[in-house]
């Protein structure tokens, strides 16, 4: 009889069930060792005592009453069948083919509602826990990209749409910045004048005379000094398009090289009579008054030098000398000729030379000449007129009185008396010794007066 101990045949051995595993449960097929002694009690035998229902004899802890190992693929407790639903919650786990991906809690199943961001699939779909939108991208809150986790039309794979609001691709740039430059559209409360171009916006340095508002700053893209005026070069009137300080309408300062107002003008012309001030390259005398200037009418004895010329204002005729009723010495300011230093022209009514003199004493002794209205014999020599005293038997009538003054010698003979009354010594009759003298003009002495005022005249003329 198998395994029962008892060698009936006397052959020394035993014929014992096979207990392969040594669980002490012998294999349910039934089958059987030969055991070198009369007992079933060596390593790997079973008697007929001991229970024939191990499914697995290969496996020592799988046998009837073992503890199952859920989804070893292995029938540890011998019910036939491996457990693949630990948790009973009707679903096999995922280890042994089934759906269950945690076998070991009923509450996770297919069947369960999703908790989002506990860290538990607990609806075994296989997702991230962190994706409740399931497209794809773990919500930004816990570590993913996904910048809206309730909506899966929102991720960074999604196309932007600009100016709805909503950040579709998860940038974290503003949805109303399509340009990506960091400043919103002004269509939208911003100040990006072109929400196309990312290189147009306030930040971008602006590129002038391109037509172009570059740094939107809404002035003109012709005005780059910023005056308020396109430059000239650009249908403007700004002259000077780097400089605010030039422009129309800015206060000329003159002198200084620089067009400040742009009117085109001489920056040396303050009174813009068209001639440069004098000491700066011109010759604008008064660049004060633009009725002073070279070649300007010029009316004397104002104290102007309107045309500039450089003359005194109160010498008229420019012959040097200011005008008598100005100050000066030029008895006749209209007449370039007549001044202190100019020839006299006698016995012509004009005094040349201003001295203030008879223009008919050449001689000035006082005495206007006898051709002239006067009574000066000899109106070249100063010492003859009506004034002087005449010297006698000198051939010249100095005092002007027609004659010359002649002495006649009354001295007689010897041995004769004297027609005077002198005696023969020359002594007067009256015994007083005195010679007489006679101032009578003879018949000769009449003829050489004639001829010395005659001599006088032609000297005269010659003069």
């Amino acid at each position: 009889t198998t395994g029962d101990g008892v060698d009936q045949d006397c052959a020394g051995t035993e014929v014992c069930y096979v207990d392969a595993d040594g669980d002490g449960y012998g294999a349910n097929d039934g089958s059987t060792v030969v055991s070198t002694d009369e007992d079933c009690d060596d390593a790997g035998e079973a008697s007929a005592d001991d229970p024939l229902t191990d499914c697995d004899d290969s496996v020592f802890l799988a046998r009837p009453g073992g503890t199952e190992l859920p989804g070893d693929g292995i029938d540890q407790d011998c019910d036939g069948a491996d457990l693949s639903d630990v948790d009973g919650d009707g679903h096999d786990s995922d280890t042994t083919g089934g759906s269950d991906c945690d076998d070991d809690d009923s509450s996770i199943n297919p069947d369960a509602f999703e908790i989002w961001y506990d860290g538990v699939d607990t609806d075994c779909d296989g997702g991230s826990d962190y994706d409740s939108d399931g497209d794809g991208e773990d919500a930004d809150s816990h570590g993913g990209p996904d910048c809206d986790d309730t909506d899966a039309t929102v991720n960074t794979d999604a196309t932007e749409s600009y100016y709805d609001g909503v950040d579709q691709d998860c940038t974290g740039g503003s949805d109303y910045d399509a340009d990506v430059d960091g400043h919103d559209s002004d269509l939208y409360g911003g100040t990006d004048c072109n929400d196309t171009d990312s290189g147009i916006n306030p930040d971008a340095a602006e590129i002038w005379y391109d037509g172009v508002d570059t740094d939107c700053d809404g002035g003109s893209d012709y005005d780059s000094d910023g005056d308020g005026e396109d430059a000239d070069s650009h249908g403007g009137s700004d002259c000077d398009d780097t400089d605010a300080m030039v422009n129309a309408a800015a206060a000329e300062i003159w002198y200084d090289g620089i067009d400040t107002d742009c009117d085109g003008g001489s920056d040396y012309d303050a009174d813009q009579d068209g001639h440069d001030q004098e000491g700066l390259g011109g010759d604008d005398c008064q660049d004060a008054d633009a009725t002073i200037y070279p070649g300007a009418e010029d009316a004397p004895y104002d104290g102007i030098d309107a045309d500039c010329d450089g003359w005194s204002d109160y010498d008229s005729d420019g012959d040097g000398y200011d005008a008598v009723d100005y100050g000066g010495s030029d008895c006749d300011d209209e007449d370039e000729d007549i001044h202190p230093a100019a020839p006299e022209v006698w016995y012509d009514g004009i005094d040349a030379d201003c001295d203030g003199e008879s223009d008919d004493d050449a001689d000035a002794d006082g005495y206007a000449s006898a051709d002239h209205g006067g009574d000066d014999c000899d109106d070249a020599d100063s010492t003859i007129s009506p004034a002087a005293e005449e010297i006698a038997d000198d051939g010249i009538d100095q005092d002007c009185d027609g004659t010359d003054l002649v002495t006649e010698d009354t001295t007689p003979a010897d041995g004769e008396e004297s027609t005077d009354g002198s005696g023969a010594d020359g002594t007067a009759a009256d015994g007083t010794g005195d010679k007489a003298c006679s101032h009578v003009r003879s018949g000769a002495a009449g003829f050489w007066g004639l001829a010395v005022l005659f001599v006088g005249l032609v000297r005269r003329r010659r003069s």
